[in-house]
């Protein structure tokens, strides 16, 4: 298992970081030792990227933000609007 989640990083209602993750396994998933600790690790790797983005500047909320953590890249991509040309396109990888 590989695993794949999208992730949309946010704001809470009470201005907090927060992580709505869509790719989870669901009720009865069977995984190994191994997968497991694959899963945890996208995990923590979601969670520090949470706490460490910036959910306000200048008084003013900053939009919601789209991820997709991948456990055989190593990294993350953050999905960027259709309307932004390719040549301005970045992928941002997390090291960790």
């Amino acid at each position: 298992m590989n695993p794949v989640l999208r992730v949309r990083l946010g704001r809470a209602s009470d201005g907090g970081p927060l992580a709505t993750v869509e790719g989870l396994p669901g009720d009865g998933a069977e995984l190994r030792p191994h997968e497991l600790r694959d899963l945890a690790a996208l995990l923590v790797r979601i969670a520090a990227d949470a706490e460490q983005r910036k959910t306000m500047h200048r008084g003013r909320p900053l939009p919601d933000q789209r991820r997709t953590y991948a456990d055989h890249e190593g990294g993350t991509t953050d999905e960027v609007p259709r309307q932004v040309p390719a040549r301005l396109l970045v992928r941002r990888v997390v090291l960790g």
